[in-house]
């Protein structure tokens, strides 16, 4: 027990050696209050949290993140996956044509979404967005993914302010 004693005596002499030491060679010691807490670089950037309808944090998105990339993380889409505008040729009547958001899952056969058939197809991420020929694509594109972006608020997703991490 005496022994521990001495130890810790001599980590004090020595810690305040050491202290005396950073003054008087002119280095400014850091005080602990100014330290800035570490906040992930991840968290950091994000600005806002898609919560999906089960209260789970999806993803971390910008601060003006497009339609396009909050539905892309609502439906977990990869790169491999294959995302876009298509014609619903079952509902298109006269010279007005149906469109709608689909996917497609890379390596896994798409089921429709209708519960009555169970034919192989897109997966609908969009209601119907009627369109005559001659449309503008990029406009008919922001269409389909308003949307698709609206049909998500519908189902209670939500958009939140991301908040830094307390750390104390």
């Amino acid at each position: 027990m005496q022994e521990l004693a001495v130890f810790d005596r001599c980590l004090l002499r020595r810690a305040r050696s050491s202290a005396s030491h950073h003054f008087s060679s002119g280095i400014p010691r850091p005080q602990a209050a100014a330290r800035a807490p570490v906040v992930p670089a991840s968290l950091a950037r994000a600005a806002e949290h898609l919560i999906s309808p089960w209260g789970e944090v999806i993803a971390a998105m910008p601060r003006r993140a497009s339609a396009a990339d909050i539905v892309r993380a609502a439906h977990g889409v990869k790169r491999t996956d294959w995302l876009a505008v298509l014609a619903d040729e079952s509902l298109s009547r006269g010279t007005q044509t149906a469109w709608r958001l689909a996917l497609w899952r890379a390596g896994v056969p798409a089921r429709s979404t209708s519960a009555a058939t169970d034919e192989l197809g897109p997966q609908w991420l969009s209601p119907v967005v009627w369109a005559r020929p001659g449309q503008s694509p990029a406009e008919l594109r922001a269409l389909v993914l308003q949307q698709a972006l609206e049909s998500l608020w519908q189902e209670g997703w939500q958009l939140n302010e991301a908040f830094a991490a307390d750390l104390h």
